[in-house]
């Protein structure tokens, strides 16, 4: 599987601040999955609090906003993270346990962009993935009106690894059309699907 990490990550718990550094993602099982392939496109966030004692290490972490389908994935791999020992103005805390919370924001049948996310928020996008073969994305004429806007559209991919069924979720017609326009020019590749096979994907791309 495909796994793309969004960020570094810094917490803070009281007057400690803890930095992870080893972040594996989590592998959702058959019941998450099945989640993701019926939502193609959807987020799914799930927030997960780990408590840590002072030399880094994970004592345990739970899952708090979640859907119960990517609670124990989500938490099962937090508890495999690793962190720097918790510190308040540069020195190390003894003898303090840190909370850290933050959330994976799951996603799965998409196009390959730059997703819009929370700051901490970390991405976990799962295939099947398209992936556009244009050189550089879309961008909007400068001082255009549509600047920090996105375009969100759900597409297949035929035979030919061009862009077909195109609906518009929520996007600027101006900009569909031009982006419709350079997907069909480049194609697009696909990753955990044949072309042509019938999977529908979302593009969210932000406007720049």
């Amino acid at each position: 599987m495909i796994w793309l990490l969004s960020t570094a990550l810094m917490g803070e718990a009281g007057a400690a601040d803890v930095m992870a550094y080893a972040m594996p993602l989590p592998d959702p099982d058959i019941e998450g999955l099945v989640l993701l392939g019926a939502t193609p496109g959807e987020r799914h966030s799930c927030e997960v609090t780990a408590i840590i004692d002072p030399y880094g290490d994970v004592l345990d972490a739970a899952p708090g906003d979640c859907r119960p389908e990517l609670s124990e994935a989500s938490a099962a791999a937090m508890r495999t993270w690793k962190f720097h020992p918790p510190t308040a103005g540069g020195q190390a805390v003894q003898a303090v346990q840190a909370r850290y919370t933050m959330r994976f924001v799951y996603v799965s049948h998409t196009v390959l962009t730059d997703l819009p996310l929370e700051d901490g928020d970390v991405l976990v996008r799962l295939p099947p993935t398209a992936i556009p073969r244009w050189p550089t994305p879309y961008r909007v004429p400068r001082g255009s009106e549509y600047a920090d806007d996105r375009c969100v559209l759900d597409l297949r991919v035929d035979d030919r690894d061009r862009p077909e069924f195109v609906r518009t979720v929520d996007c600027p017609a101006e900009v569909e059309d031009a982006v419709k326009r350079r997907l069909k020019r480049f194609g697009l590749d696909t990753i955990g699907t044949t072309p042509g096979d019938g999977t529908v994907y979302r593009m969210d791309l932000a406007l720049r």
